[in-house]
């Protein structure tokens, strides 16, 4: 029988921005499908494979919806997003982004410690890096293509500061039961780090990796869940200690673009979030950049 069931939310952005967290608690409802990948990245990359295709990524009758983080930078991959389903709940996160390309940073650094001399040099090699955390674009290249009341837009802080509030606010956009409480709310997952002793850590992504690629994504669900993450983390982290530089013309950029997202904010979705705006400018303001 093919499987026709569309999906019903989407996450299209950013990375490293709490997405593997919310994916994780999304999926733990019991009304959910969980796909056989987190990151299909179908939209962009996988778009001429067909939509019957696609669908395999899902099994059973629960909602469905794909967690890919590169989509919402793309015009032309919006609109093909909407094209397929233009009543979907679409659900971006968005962090400070000189936090984000930090974070960013680390992770290419932790997959390749030689490969980028310092935080500068990554930016100057990867500019999509710049565009990616470049959340008032972004969003206006969303709300091109869907209507503000079907935009969930959720700050890192919140994940942080109220994971409970910010769960339930999601199970009701996706019209799933908010009673919910999934495993691991409080715990955030994904975070970044300097590893100890790097064969390790390439152990550690090549299992990943083979468990991703070959389906096995609630293996995956269960291992994090089970805090086997955290514990290699606290096995094999290194104490950061890199003093992070930003050029004035990354500062520029993002400056002008959290001006720009301060007006959707406010215009569009909760007000609250200026408040975590107006930090981030002051941050770039004072070159304090932690990570």
């Amino acid at each position: 029988m093919i499987n026709n069931k569309e999906i019903e939310y989407l996450y299209v952005g950013g990375h490293k921005c709490g997405s593997t967290w919310l994916h994780d608690m999304i999926v733990d409802h019991p009304s959910v499908s969980t796909p056989k990948k987190k990151e299909p990245f179908f939209f962009d990359s996988w778009y001429e494979r067909g939509f019957e295709e696609y669908h395999k990524l899902w099994e059973g009758s629960g909602i469905r919806g794909e967690f890919s983080t590169r989509y919402f930078d793309s015009r032309e991959t919006m609109k093909r997003i909407h094209d397929y389903n233009p009543n979907l709940i679409i659900i971006i996160n968005v962090r400070s982004p000189t936090d984000r390309i930090i974070s960013h940073y680390r992770h290419q650094k932790r997959l390749d410690r030689n490969k980028y001399k310092d935080l500068k040099e990554f930016i100057e090699r990867n500019k999509s890096s710049v565009s990616w955390s470049c959340f008032g674009e972004n969003i206006t290249n969303v709300l091109e293509y869907f209507p503000k009341s079907q935009i969930i837009v959720n700050f890192f802080e919140d994940i942080r500061m109220f994971p409970e509030d910010l769960i339930r606010l999601n199970y009701k956009a996706i019209g799933v039961d908010e009673g919910h409480t999934p495993l691991g709310l409080k715990k955030v997952s994904g975070q970044g780090f300097t590893p100890r002793n790097q064969f390790l850590e390439v152990v550690r992504q090549s299992v990943f990796h083979f468990l991703y690629d070959s389906g096995f994504q609630n293996v995956i669900n269960f291992l994090r869940k089970a805090g086997i993450g955290r514990l290699y983390r606290k096995i094999n982290s290194n104490k950061e200690d890199e003093v992070y530089k930003i050029g004035n013309d990354t500062i520029s950029i993002f400056k002008s673009d959290l001006i720009l997202l301060i007006d959707i904010v406010n215009n569009s979705f909760n007000g609250k979030g200026v408040l975590y705006i107006d930090k981030w400018i002051k941050e770039l303001d004072e070159q304090d950049f932690k990570g």
